[in-house]
């Protein structure tokens, strides 16, 4: 047998049980959600696809955050800073501690585009 390699396989990992919750919860809270209420369509099919392309990108964001929260456990014996500053990044990525107003144009406009400033 072929070695694995060790972060693709909790990749994979992640992405099934992503994939899983995805059907088993969100999908059927997105049903009841549609029935009762009116859900705003995607403008055109480019918005829709380039939410998909950021949806994609944000889950390889935070999954790369955790990887490298877990590669350094190996040699740091107490996680908990590390977890905090993770927790901060991700706060600071969807603008939960930070307004827009600290972000320039350029950045404003860019965190636009991503699903962070949705997300809470």
């Amino acid at each position: 047998m072929r070695p694995v390699r060790f972060l693709f396989c909790y990749l994979a990992e992640d992405i099934g049980s992503s994939i899983s919750s995805l059907v088993n919860k969100a999908l059927p809270m997105f049903i009841i959600i549609a029935v009762l209420f009116h859900i705003p369509l995607p403008v055109s099919p480019v918005a829709t696809a380039l939410f998909l392309v950021s949806a994609v990108l944000s889950y390889a964001i935070l999954w790369l955050l955790s990887a490298l929260v877990g590669l350094v456990a190996f040699w740091v014996t107490a996680l908990g800073p590390l977890d905090v500053i993770k927790i901060c990044d991700g706060s600071h990525l969807i603008r939960q501690i930070d307004p827009s107003v600290v972000f320039s144009r350029v950045g404003t406009a860019t965190l636009a585009f991503t699903p962070f400033p949705y997300t809470y």
